[in-house]
Parts: structure tokens; C-alpha cells; sequence
């Protein structure tokens, strides 16, 4: 109905779509009939320059300035021999940079204070293979083990209400998470220290009475640094970080499960250094009654490592 008398009395055609997103979003241009379809002036090209080149302002937010759309405003720039930022550049710019981090601190969806058994198994993971500063929090690990970083990240969404996806690094066969907002970082990071050889099982966890929050935190730290071994019928867990492996043993030991704990100089090669030895921490659980324990308390979240555990005889 619009849309025909728009063409009938004004001779413009508008499609009907467009007139019902206008109205949707509250967007009908113009107060006033005379003002309606009329051409916006394009900008001077010094003042396009100015604000895209050397103020690296982006064409979403250019186009507020002059009230048209971010594509209007590319298609002013190619015009004048403008050539644009592809998508690395543009992400890189102080302006987008500071955008995102204004995003970062946006309020959280949901309360997330209590330790639930999903933030439990963040921080597990967080004490082994994932990796937390200020700023951001990210865990990367084999294609092979999909599984594993598909569950970190849905624990994020339970405990926080945010979604957050997989990348996948080709070259180097791995999938990569990337968990940015900083209200995130500063609640996990308020549980303790996740440096690898600074960490230790955080007070919080340790405290629990909950033995689902304990077996979840440990799922974490097992699928991170734990291993099956067939030929010792036994699971081991190795890292180069005493007072964290003496707390897992603690935990360990509360909920019934038998380990034996030691230390040993294990030989390392890298090629920035020469080789050197360093002191590594393992505990080991052992026996069928021990291994039937820990498979229907904690588990793997990995699948071949279940897989492997069901094996065990």
C-alpha cells in the first residue's frame, strides 16, 4: 500500500522489504515530504582522507557524521581512488581496537559469582593446557581432541551466558579459542595464579564440600595433563609444578582414589637453548579398584582417552 502510493504520488520506487525494516526499526527518513529521497552531498575528499586515512576511523562510523550507511561511505572513498583497509588492517586500527575493548567491558548477561561445576572445569583447565591474562583467556589444542575445547567453551556459555567459537589453525592441525571479555579474565583470575609453574589448585576448590565441583576440576586438569598407559594399567599426570601436583594429590585422596606421587630430572631440547634438565612432578594412579574409581567420578572429556581408560584391566 505504501510502496504504491509512493510510486503513484512521488514517482519513487521503494520495495515493500525496505519500507517494512523503515518501520521496524523506527528508521522512516525524513519528517518532511519535501526532504524525502533526496541525495546526500557527497563529502570532499580531503575530509574523507582526513577521517579514514589519518584518523583510521571506519566507514560504520564515518557514515554517522553524515547520516547515510557504512557502504555508502566505502563507495564515496573508492571513488576518489581511496583504496580500502582489508579485514587484518581494519581490525588493527587504535579505533577498532578501543571499540573492542568498550565491548570487552560490557556488563555481563547473567551472574556468574558461584562456583558452579562448569567454572570448576574452567579453572582445571586453566591450571593445565589453557593459558588466562587480564585481557583474555584462550586454550589451543589438537584437531584430534575436538571434543575437549567444544566443552571449554559451553562451560563458558553456562557460567557466563556469552558464546564463543573454535577457530581452526590449518598449519599448525589445532583448534583455538579466544574468551576476550574482561570481566570474564577478572573473575577467573580472582580464584588464584594459573602460571604454569605458579599454579596451585585454588583455595576455593579446595575448600569445596562438593564433591561434583572437586571431580569437575580435576576432569579439567586430566584432560589438559592427564594420560592413560595400557602397558602400566595405570593414569599419570605430569607437570613441571610441585605445589600444583601435591594439590591434586590432596583432592585426589579426598574422594578416595590412592596415588603415588614423585619427582625426577627429565632431559629437554629445544632449539633457542641448550639441552638442560628439569624437575618434574608426577602422580600416578594405579590399580583396578583406584582406575574403576576415577573412571565413574571423574572421567576424560576427551574421547580417546575414555576410550583408553575403558581398556584398562
Amino acid at each position: 500500500m505504501i510502496s504504491r502510493r509512493l510510486q503513484n504520488e512521488d514517482s519513487v520506487l521503494v520495495p515493500e522489504p525496505t519500507i517494512a525494516n523503515w518501520i521496524y526499526y523506527d528508521r522512516v527518513p525524513g519528517k518532511q515530504k519535501d526532504g524525502w529521497f533526496k541525495s546526500k552531498s557527497v563529502p570532499s575528499e580531503k575530509l574523507l582522507r582526513q577521517l579514514y586515512l589519518h584518523k583510521l576511523i571506519s566507514p560504520d562510523e564515518i557514515c554517522k557524521t553524515f547520516g547515510v550507511t557504512g557502504n555508502t561511505v566505502r563507495k564515496w572513498l573508492t571513488f576518489y581512488g581511496v583504496n580500502l583497509r582489508d579485514r587484518k588492517r581494519a581490525m588493527n586500527t587504535p579505533r577498532t581496537k578501543e571499540l573492542l575493548r568498550n565491548h570487552r567491558l560490557i556488563k555481563p548477561p547473567k551472574t556468574f559469582r558461584s562456583l558452579t561445576t562448569e567454572k570448576a572445569y574452567i579453572l582445571g583447565v586453566l591450571c593445565g593446557d589453557g593459558h588466562i591474562s587480564a585481557r583474555f583467556a584462550q586454550l589451543e589444542i589438537s584437531k584430534e581432541d575436538k571434543e575437549f575445547i567444544h566443552y571449554f567453551v559451553e562451560c563458558f556459555k553456562k557460567v557466563y551466558g556469552l558464546k564463543f567459537n573454535c577457530h581452526d589453525r590449518p598449519k599448525r592441525k589445532t583448534l583455538v579459542t579466544y574468551i576476550s571479555p574482561e570481566f570474564i579474565c577478572k573473575d577467573l583470575l580472582s580464584y588464584g595464579n594459573f602460571g604454569v609453574r605458579k599454579w596451585k589448585v585454588p583455595n576455593a576448590i579446595m575448600e569445596s564440600r562438593r564433591t561434583e565441583v572437586v571431580t569437575s576440576f580435576l576432569r579439567g586438569i586430566y584432560d589438559s595433563e592427564g594420560c592413560v598407559t595400557n602397558k602400566h594399567n595405570a593414569i599419570m599426570f605430569s607437570v613441571v609444578n610441585r605445589q600444583g601436583a601435591a594439590g591434586v594429590v590432596k583432592l585426589l585422596n579426598r574422594i578416595g582414589i590412592k596415588t603415588t606421587f614423585h619427582d625426577y630430572l627429565k632431559p629437554y631440547k629445544t632449539k633457542a637453548r641448550q639441552p638442560y634438565l628439569d624437575k618434574v612432578s608426577t602422580v600416578g594412579i594405579y590399580g583396578k579398584a583406584n582406575l574403576i574409581r576415577f573412571r565413574d567420578l571423574i572421567n576424560f572429556t576427551i574421547k580417546r582417552k575414555r576410550e583408553r581408560l575403558g581398556m584398562v584391566k
